[in-house]
């Protein structure tokens, strides 16, 4: 294709026809500048595409994340739920006047009593998202 485009621009010279030569070259420039910028939009539309990919899966990180928080949360709700009725229970029963509650039936009650329901944030994407956020700034 270039040894086209030589031999076009050598006759044109050989021939002295410098306008035609002239409007030859511009042609060619605009060819080039209009085949930079399609390269340019093309190059454009595939970052955004990328970032477009990269944004999509830190979204489903997250919804991830935060679905598997909420059953951890429900979790711990039903445990505390327990616990209050059990401690409910308890002091109905220490505080009934004819106190007929049996060791063993006490201690039963009590042990349910001692469950502490911890619930700790999982927080992994967040904090991935925070270092990369520094690192861009």
């Amino acid at each position: 294709m270039t040894k086209f485009f030589q031999k076009i621009r050598h006759k044109l010279v050989v021939e002295n026809k410098t306008s035609k030569y002239f409007k030859y070259a511009f042609g060619e420039i605009i060819l080039v500048v209009v085949g930079i910028l399609i390269a340019l939009q093309i190059n454009n539309w595939n970052e955004n595409r990328k970032t477009n990919a990269e944004n999509q899966i830190i979204l489903n990180n997250l919804h991830e994340e935060f679905s598997e928080n909420l059953i951890e949360l429900d979790s711990s709700v039903v445990k505390t739920n327990s616990l209050s009725r059990n401690l409910e229970i308890l002091l109905k029963k220490l505080i009934e006047q004819n106190n007929e509650i049996t060791q063993d039936e006490f201690d039963v009650i009590l042990s349910k009593t001692f469950v502490t329901p911890l619930w700790i944030l999982s927080s992994f994407v967040l904090e991935e998202l925070k270092i990369l956020v520094h690192l861009l700034n």
